[in-house]
């Protein structure tokens, strides 16, 4: 089962002062990987987004806050994670994302170097 397989840091290395915010997003251990891209998500709008799974695992790194549905597309098991300042996530492959963010939440996600984004991802539901 590959969400047996997510690794979930609540707090991770999170540095924090009156002035900003800095977390590490990886470092290269824990089913962590080569990275090749580095998309940021600003989160303009409190809402749900996501609804899709991918063929490569990912790594995530949150500032602000989230819940995180996760779900495996081949045995339908669901699990719920809570985001904060310094979270980070593991996803593996075939397993599906659904994240109800807050305004002014950072997202930063990581791929592989063997990933395809266009080709590798495809929609699902997760109610």
């Amino acid at each position: 089962m590959a969400i047996e397989r997510v690794v979930y840091l609540e707090k991770g290395d999170l540095n924090m002062n009156s002035r900003r915010r800095a977390s590490t997003i990886t470092e290269g251990k824990d089913n962590e990987f080569e990275i090749s891209e580095v998309r940021l998500l600003a989160i303009d709008e409190t809402g749900t987004y996501g609804g899709h799974y991918r063929e490569y695992p990912e790594v995530w790194g949150f500032l602000g806050e989230a819940e995180i549905t996760l779900e495996d597309i081949g045995t339908k098991e669901r699990r719920k994670y809570k985001a904060v300042d310094g979270t980070r996530l593991f996803i593996p492959a075939m397993v599906a994302s659904k994240v109800e963010a807050k305004k002014g939440t950072s997202i930063v996600t990581c791929a592989p170097h063997s990933a395809d984004r266009e080709k590798q991802t495809h929609k699902y539901s997760i109610a």
